[in-house]
């Protein structure tokens, strides 16, 4: 017994604990998508032996884009690890199934968005589409629906007479430009004025990270910055001889930026330090991405937390308490965590440790959504 081998089932348990706990918030891979998109097909409508296409696309969430809504920019956007599956085959009109993670009003409301990117003509083919929807996140969803049914009906010979990302919202526009890039896991840098995008190539040595969603049911907006405040700055500084000529907010350089909140009334200064300074921490972050340094980036997570609530006005409580309650754990691996929606914090942690982390906070808080993305 002296020199017999210690007992391993205090190792062994623990970890074996901890690897069940990843695989049950794996994430579905496009083909599991399209082969779930196939077989809803034909649950649905029945077997058909006319031949059918399918297609998968990412789901985009944004990451820093607040500032871009309603100045010109660069913006950061991070593509979900599981995104939207659908199966199409040709029929005498348009039928749409779902899944049955959305409810009976945006079902409708995404067939609308399917029509009238076909100019509303009747569509003649039978559609099954299949994601794994997170509350909040609806207008994301549909940014990669339509360009999923878009390329799996073109491999049917139909075609659609608009871009997925026609008459969209400012909000929506650098999600649609890094979709058009982005695959999944991805983190894309967008170029809103020049409407164009690459993909951050990561550090494949360091380790790997992992992002998480957690939504508080039945939050509401948080207050935002508006055009009528990008116009308000940009006249202020035109006001004075050294930014008379100043076409755009993005136009400003961040070492300017104590000369121009000089030339403002104290109102208008916060939201000017905010635009600028996150126009700042893109750039930070995308180097840090590509570092692989996911210290730094949670360090501009918060930071980027920070300037939203103090400059920019943007006070979530729901989503603060959410970060404050993720604080609490102080747990090392989970690197940083900013507000994305109401009620909702986009949380970046090392892969092995962010599943407990979301395990524990939705045992505390059973109505939470927590979801790895």
């Amino acid at each position: 017994m002296l020199f017999s081998d210690p007992p391993r089932r205090p190792f062994v348990r623990p970890f074996s604990h901890t690897l069940n706990r990843i695989h049950a918030h794996e994430t579905l891979q496009p083909r599991q998508l399209v082969d779930q998109a196939r077989a809803l097909l034909t649950q649905r409508f029945g077997d058909d032996a006319a031949g059918g296409a399918t297609a998968s696309a990412p789901i985009p969430h944004p990451l820093l884009t607040d500032h871009v809504r309603h100045a010109e920019g660069l913006a950061l956007v991070l593509m979900r690890s599981s995104g939207v599956g659908v199966a199409g085959r040709p029929a005498d009109r348009m039928r749409v199934a779902f899944d049955a993670t959305m409810d009976a009003a945006d079902q409708d409301v995404l067939r609308q968005r399917i029509a009238a990117s076909f100019e509303g003509s009747e569509v003649p083919a039978e559609i099954a589409i299949v994601h794994a929807h997170i509350p909040q996140t609806l207008a994301y969803e549909s940014l990669a629906i339509l360009t999923a049914v878009h390329k799996a009906l073109a491999k049917l010979g139909v075609h659609a007479t608009s871009e997925a990302d026609a008459a969209l919202p400012r909000s929506l526009r650098p999600l649609a430009i890094a979709l058009k890039v982005g695959h999944p896991g991805d983190v894309v840098l967008v170029d809103t004025e020049r409407v164009d995008a690459i993909v951050v190539p990561p550090n494949p040595e360091t380790e790997a990270m992992r992002w998480a969603l957690i939504t508080a049911p039945g939050a509401v907006s948080a207050p935002r910055l508006t055009s009528l405040d990008a116009v308000r700055l940009l006249r202020g500084l035109r006001g004075s001889a050294r930014f008379a000529q100043l076409s755009s907010l993005r136009d400003l350089e961040h070492r300017d930026l104590d000369a121009a909140l000089a030339t403002l009334s104290r109102s208008l200064q916060g939201p000017l330090r905010y635009w600028v300074t996150e126009g700042s921490r893109v750039q930070k972050m995308t180097a840090a991405v590509r570092k692989g340094d996911g210290q730094m980036i949670g360090a501009l997570l918060l930071m980027a937390d920070a300037a939203r609530r103090n400059d920019a006005g943007a006070r979530d409580a729901a989503a603060t308490t959410l970060t404050d309650q993720l604080d609490a754990q102080a747990h090392p691996e989970l690197y940083g965590a900013l507000p994305t929606g109401p009620g909702q914090i986009l949380v970046l942690g090392q892969a092995y440790a962010l599943p407990k982390a979301l395990e524990r906070m939705q045992q505390e808080q059973p109505r939470l959504h927590v979801a790895l993305i």
